[in-house]
């Protein structure tokens, strides 16, 4: 496994739980 592609799917989930927020608050 390469360690960018970890890093990469960090940032996706960072990426994603952030937008999830956005869309709870009006």
């Amino acid at each position: 496994m390469r360690q960018n592609e970890q890093d990469e799917n960090k940032e996706k989930r960072q990426r994603s739980r952030k937008e999830h927020l956005k869309g709870d608050i009006p």
